[in-house]
């Protein structure tokens, strides 16, 4: 799935350099340039991934996220780190 997410976002002519830049968050110390190993996190993957979206929206996820915070739910942002192997 990460696979497929960040080579929608490289490969994708919908987003200009900068937002590209802005979602996929390079590991400045990475063996590689592209790809999940290249990266430190993904950032507002849900404005452009149906599956992420999906996964926010997910009744079982709003009925904890609900539990703990209550029904006054904002998830402006959505934010996933990476570790890739030999990273740091």
């Amino acid at each position: 799935m990460i696979n497929q997410l960040v080579d929608q976002v490289e490969k994708t002519d919908r987003l200009t350099d900068e937002q590209r830049q802005t979602i996929l968050i390079k590991n400045i110390h990475a063996r590689s340039n592209t790809g999940p190993e290249a990266l430190n996190s993904l950032f507002r993957v849900h404005l452009f991934s149906r599956q992420i979206r999906q996964h926010i929206r997910d009744p079982r996820r709003l009925a904890v996220a609900h539990s703990i915070v209550g029904d006054d739910l904002f998830c402006p942002n959505d934010l996933y780190f990476f570790k890739p192997p030999g990273t740091g």
